[in-house]
């Protein structure tokens, strides 16, 4: 939607990482930890190791799902069960777990190789943190995430219904969602209104 790739804002995400600071290339864990100096090409490899990580997830994300639905199917004609969502959730639920946990390792990596590097300063404080965050964050990016999830939940409320049952569940999903994409938007427009002041 709008050119917007969670692929590629993950990778970005990642490698926002790593900035130059007083003409040096330095990592900073979470853009916010202590900087630790690293040379450009070492940079690039992890980057590029974070890439092919994600592609990995993306790929198995897909299979299992795919996996999952044929399992599904073949086992309700061949035990002639009455159809349950349950086991759709559950096994949905187990392979978006996989999926961040091996996203979150990968994420990681950078920290986990240069844990013994000395630090070159010291980490950034929880407010450099927020105005470096809401400098980046755009109303766009804010829009196309409300976006998305508005056209998410009309498609799984055309398949099921959103307002009683296990449906339930998928209406309060995308309201926490809806939520945190408004807070962030109070927070963002609040930051530039104290910008302009």
């Amino acid at each position: 939607m709008f050119g917007y790739s969670p692929f590629r804002e993950s990778v970005k995400s990642f490698a926002a990482q790593f900035r130059e600071e007083g003409g040096e290339v330095v990592f900073r864990k979470d853009g916010k930890g202590a900087p630790i100096r690293v040379d450009a090409a070492r940079r690039d490899a992890f980057i590029a190791d974070f890439r092919r990580a994600t592609w990995i997830a993306t790929i198995g994300m897909v299979a299992g799902m795919v996996v999952l639905s044929v399992g599904i199917v073949w086992f309700a004609v061949r035990s002639n069960a009455e159809f349950s969502p349950i086991p759709i959730y559950v096994g949905c639920g187990a392979i978006f777990v996989a999926v961040m946990a091996w996203i979150a390792w990968a994420w990681r990596a950078p920290a986990r190789a240069l844990q013994f590097r000395a630090s070159s300063g010291k980490a950034l404080t929880r407010q450099e943190v927020e105005t470096t965050f809401f400098e980046k964050l755009t109303y766009g990016q804010l829009a196309v995430a409300a976006g998305a999830m508005a056209v998410g939940l009309f498609s799984v409320s055309r398949k099921q219904d959103v307002l009683q049952g296990w449906g339930l569940l998928w209406l309060v999903f995308f309201g926490a969602l809806f939520i945190l994409v408004l807070v962030q938007t109070i927070r963002k427009w609040r930051f530039d209104a104290r910008k302009r002041a």
